[in-house]
């Protein structure tokens, strides 16, 4: 029979409520008290309850007991166990009164546990449990036939050991604590999602061992562990955000050079200028009430920009609206339109600050100096491709991480490592891997010459700079090369030497003749010196000669502007006929003119006679006595068959000795200065080889070029000019 534990009158103590002693002489006792969690559910029993001295089993424990008062689950269960509660449906359920009225057959009954108590939940004392019955309350017998059944399976759930709990919890806290700081956001959802799963995991597969594991508390710990974590980190790192901005401010105010957001005119004088540097004459400035002058014989543009914060607008008036003039304006609205642009952006800038939360505008200022450092960046970067010389960054390993547009022009080839490199460009002095020992271990700054190697890239002389870098911070140094084209300087130091070896040699010769005359014209004394004059105007002839032709090569290469006007071709060369006549005349050598009519070309004058006196006097120097030079001014055609007929006409001019030709090993170096052959014919004829060199300058200044053709019977020079009327 049930007993339980109740304060029988309001105001009394709790006592023990037992059956009536007529019953409880001839019955068992046990208590049939329930505990519920918090949530109102009956969940475990105690078996042994407690009451001042006495000590009571549990209702069904009593009973099972009753029935095997031998069994060894006396001493297995702990005081509290939790119940393994099974659906509605595994026990007999029989009416009361059937049984009474002998409608249930006894041997039914026989040989079974039968529990005998109230089901309607208008009766008794019916409670919630765990078993889902649609939301209805379980009778109190069903719950003991629950906790018998159990008992007599052996299947009753214990509470899992205080200790085994705590270690699970504090191994799934210390991983999750371990692995959150280490994953982003979406693998901390991910990584919490499979810790909740695994704990419930390990939950189910310890109630089916028979031990109740209280997981909640874990999930709960689990679920929130991300999120007291990232609010820490968010915390930290507004902290660092509000830091770094703090001193991005004080840097962009302690900056020396700043890229401007926009130009600000403060004055119409300002717009004045940058009108007047464009070019732009025809304008008119008025404000947006004011109705503005429109030409109808011109285009006119209109550009609102702001003066001394006065908005105003800008009319302009193109004659004609060609790319010039649309390059112009774009570059006006870059200038000016973006003022108002950039104060408008800034106005809203602000009111969106205003109106948004710290972190909004700590954001929006880092945006602002993010643009600023992109603006640097693509500057430097732009500047750095546009400039002339090779600029080259790599590792130490000789990889290249930087190269622009000029490392490519110069060695003609991709250069991706340093071997690229050493095989594109030869050091006049050492080796590469010498030079950037030096570099890297001195810690100097080194500049050695260069070649690049003919074949692969043009010939060019290259002055190589090499600098090793190293940052204060942990940084891997980095090895800066830069690569200038020298080739210029190297042409103008072979120049001047030339030039001291011309000086020192060729001039100096006849001025030394002149002294030894001199010499022997003061020890002869009043003895013929008519041989005598006639050598010392001999060599100062000569020398003047020489000054004359290194004077005109130096004019010619130099950057001085040509005077370009009408020349008429057959004067020209008469003129320089007629200066060399005597020349001529002294080796028998006749001059002949062959010219057509009406042969006017786009040159200048004196340089063309200087270009023809040069040819001549050559011819007339390796003709032998006794022969004919020969000019010949001939008209040419050209003619292109495209869309429609178009016909070029040129003049040649062709100056033909008959002398022995130009020997074979002199044909390559023709028209460089001081070249001169090693034979016999041309040892005899008195030069220093510039004549030649000149006519080839001079006529590259003049959209031409000299070419030549040789047999033994002579040689022919000649070149064309692009043909004019007049």
């Amino acid at each position: 029979l049930p007993l339980y534990f109740d304060r029988l009158l309001k105001s009394g103590e709790v006592s023990e409520v037992l059956p009536a002693d007529t019953f409880r002489q001839y019955a068992g006792l046990g208590h049939v008290n329930s505990y519920l969690d918090s949530d109102g559910t009956l969940r475990k029993i105690r078996l042994m309850d407690r009451f001042s001295d006495h000590q009571w089993p549990h209702f069904s424990y009593a009973s099972f007991l009753f029935n095997q008062p031998y069994s060894t689950m006396y001493d297995q269960v702990a005081k509290d166990v939790y119940i393994p509660f099974v659906n509605d449906g595994d026990f007999d359920r029989l009416s009361f009164v059937d049984v009474l009225t002998g409608l249930v057959p006894l041997a039914e009954l026989s040989q079974r546990t039968v529990f005998v108590g109230m089901t309607a939940t208008s009766m008794g004392d019916p409670l919630i449990t765990p078993v889902d019955d649609k939301g209805r309350q379980s009778p109190a017998v069903d719950i003991n036939a629950n906790i018998y059944q159990a008992l007599k399976d052996e299947n009753i759930i214990q509470p899992l050991a205080a200790f085994a709990s705590a270690i699970i919890n504090s191994l799934m806290v210390l991983l999750a604590l371990y692995l959150i700081p280490r994953l982003s956001g979406v693998q901390q959802f991910i990584m919490t999602a499979i810790s909740v799963v695994a704990v419930w995991f390990i939950s189910y597969s310890l109630l089916m061992m028979g031990f109740w594991y209280p997981s909640a508390g874990l999930m709960m710990a689990l679920l929130i562990i991300p999120f007291i974590w990232n609010l820490l980190r968010l915390s930290r790192l507004f902290n660092y955000f509000r830091l770094q901005l703090n001193q991005l401010k004080q840097q962009q105010l302690s900056e020396i050079f700043r890229l401007p957001e926009s130009i600000q005119l403060n004055t119409e004088d300002d717009l004045k200028a940058i009108l007047s540097l464009l070019q732009i004459d025809n304008y008119q400035l008025a404000t947006n009430t004011e109705e503005d002058q429109r030409s109808m014989l011109s285009i006119v543009k209109f550009l609102t920009i702001t003066i001394s914060q006065q908005e105003k607008l800008l009319v302009l008036y193109f004659d004609e609206f060609t790319d010039l003039e649309k390059r112009k304006l774009n570059v006006l609205s870059q200038l000016l339109g973006s003022v108002g642009s950039a104060s408008s952006s800034s106005s809203l800038r602000v009111h969106n600050s205003m109106r948004s939360d710290v972190f909004s505008q700590q954001l929006s200022l880092v945006d602002s100096y993010q643009q600023q450092v992109s603006m640097n960046h693509s500057m430097f970067e732009a500047s750095i491709e546009g400039i002339a010389a090779g600029i080259l960054v790599t590792d130490l390993a000789g990889k290249v991480l930087f190269c622009n547009q000029a490392v490519k022009q110069i060695t003609n080839n991709h250069i991706a490592n340093s071997k690229d490199l050493s095989s594109s460009i030869v050091l006049l002095q050492d080796d590469w891997i010498t030079i950037i020992r030096k570099v890297i271990l001195l810690q100097q700054a080194v500049t050695v010459e260069a070649k690049t190697v003919e074949g692969i890239a043009r010939p060019m002389d290259l002055s190589v700079s090499i600098r090793c870098i190293e940052s204060q911070e942990n940084l891997a140094p980095l090895l800066v090369f830069n690569l200038t084209d020298i080739s210029q300087i190297k042409q103008a130091q072979r120049s001047r030497n030339e030039m001291i070896d011309f000086l020192s040699h060729d001039l100096r010769s006849p001025m030394a003749s002149l002294q030894a005359l001199v010499h022997q014209a003061r020890l002869e004394g009043g003895s013929d010196n008519a041989n005598l004059l006639t050598k010392v105007d001999h060599y100062s002839q000569r020398g003047l000669d020489f000054a004359e032709q290194f004077l005109h090569l130096a004019k010619v290469e130099s950057e001085e502007n040509i005077q370009l006007y009408e020349v008429d071709l057959y004067s020209v060369s008469q003129n320089a006929m007629d200066s060399l006549y005597h020349q001529a005349q002294e080796k028998s050598i006749k001059l002949v003119l062959d010219s057509v009519d009406e042969c006017w070309v786009m040159a200048n004058g004196d340089l063309l006679e200087r270009i023809i006196i040069n040819l001549i006097s050559n011819a007339i120097k390796y003709s032998p006595s006794q022969t004919e030079v020969q000019v010949s001014i001939r008209r040419q055609v050209s003619v292109q068959q495209q869309a429609s007929t178009t016909v070029d006409q040129f003049i040649e001019v062709r100056v033909t000795d008959q002398g022995p030709g130009i020997p074979s090993g002199l044909m390559g170096t023709l028209f460089k200065p001081y070249q001169r052959g090693n034979d016999s014919n041309t040892q005899q004829a008195e030069g220093i080889g510039l004549g030649l060199r000149f006519v080839d300058v001079a006529l590259k200044r003049l959209d031409s070029a000299i070419q030549f053709e040789s047999s033994p019977n002579g040689a022919s020079f000649y070149f064309t000019l692009e043909s004019i009327d007049l």
